[in-house]
């Protein structure tokens, strides 16, 4: 019950955070190194650096486990496996613990074929005030998507060479 009588709590906004990029070679590859949860640091920038700050609740490819990990100085993060679904090329986790002010947050990369090319995208939906949004929009999306799609483009089009 809201302190406020008659007053109800307000719901955040829905927000959404995206960012995608054109990848030439097969969707197949792609997907490859998109769908091991566990082999990001292959093609995900800056993933690799803090690995021995990084630890699992499960196997790194089952849906329900848990990575937390933290730069050395950094606040940790925790992001589960939701589902990694094979036959729509689409792997979605949620980030369950960060310092950002956030709820309900599901992340989905998914892998679309496009001829002999693929188009790779990396879209965040959570709950948010516009400035955390907004926030987020940088962080995630300018310093986390957008780099590590560049990464997962040139991974993928080296192993395609």
């Amino acid at each position: 019950m809201s302190a406020h009588p008659g007053a109800a709590d307000a719901a955040l906004p829905a927000q959404t955070v995206a960012r995608s990029i054109r990848i030439d070679a097969p969707v197949e590859l792609i997907w490859a190194a998109v769908r091991d949860f566990g082999g990001h640091g292959a093609w995900m920038p800056g993933a690799g650096a803090g690995a021995e700050h990084l630890s699992w609740s499960g196997d790194a490819n089952t849906p329900g486990t848990v990575r937390r990990f933290a730069a050395p100085g950094r606040p940790v993060f925790a992001e589960r496996l939701n589902r990694i679904d094979d036959e729509a090329h689409e792997l979605a986790y949620s980030i369950i613990e960060s310092p950002f002010p956030m709820e309900r947050h599901e992340a989905t990369i998914a892998v679309v074929a496009d001829g002999d090319s693929a188009v790779a995208s990396w879209t965040a939906r959570f709950e948010a005030d516009d400035a955390t949004a907004a926030m987020l929009d940088g962080f995630m999306g300018t310093q986390a998507f957008a780099p590590g799609l560049a990464g997962l483009k040139g991974y993928a089009e080296e192993a395609n060479s």
